[in-house]
C-alpha cells in the first residue's frame, strides 16, 4: 500500500480495478448460465370481433427441470405480443389445447384442460366476460 498522499501509478491502478471487475463479470456470467430462461412459445392468436383486441394463447418453457405451462392473455391488437406486457387471465401447469374463440358478442371462451394445476382464472379481463368450457 503507498504512503499515505503518494498517487498509485497506471499499471497498479489499472490492476487493481480491472481484477475485481473481472471477477465479477465471469461471477454475473456464470450465475445466468445456471438460471434458465423461459421462453415464450405463441401457439393461437385470435383477433376480436371488431379487431382491437387480440387473444393469445402461449406457453412458458422453462427447461425440464421447472417444466412448462399454458396462459391465455390479450393485448391491444396495434400492439406486439409481450409476455410481461399482456394482460394474463388464466394460466395452468402442462401444456394444454385451450379451443379459445371469440363470440359474436366479443366474448372469449376457452376450455379449461380437466384435471390441471390452474394458478389463475378469471371471470372479466379487461371487462371482457370470460367463459369456460
Amino acid at each position: 500500500m503507498p504512503a499515505p498522499g503518494s498517487k498509485l501509478r497506471l499499471p497498479a491502478l489499472i490492476a487493481l480495478t480491472t481484477g475485481p471487475a473481472l471477477v465479477v463479470g465471469v461471477g454475473l456470467w456464470v450465475l445466468t448460465e445456471l438460471v434458465p430462461e423461459c421462453r415464450p412459445d405463441v401457439r393461437e392468436n385470435l383477433t376480436s370481433p371488431d379487431g382491437a383486441v387480440t387473444l393469445v394463447v402461449f406457453g412458458l418453457d422453462c427447461g425440464a427441470t421447472i417444466g412448462s405451462n399454458t396462459q391465455a392473455a390479450v393485448h391491444m391488437s396495434d400492439e406486439l405480443f409481450s409476455q410481461e406486457t399482456a394482460q394474463v387471465f388464466f394460466a395452468a401447469d402442462g401444456a394444454h389445447d385451450l379451443a379459445p374463440r371469440w363470440t359474436a358478442a366479443g366474448e372469449i371462451e376457452i376450455t379449461e384442460p380437466a384435471g390441471a394445476t390452474v394458478h389463475r382464472r378469471l371471470e372479466t379481463i379487461d371487462e371482457i366476460p370470460v367463459t369456460y368450457r
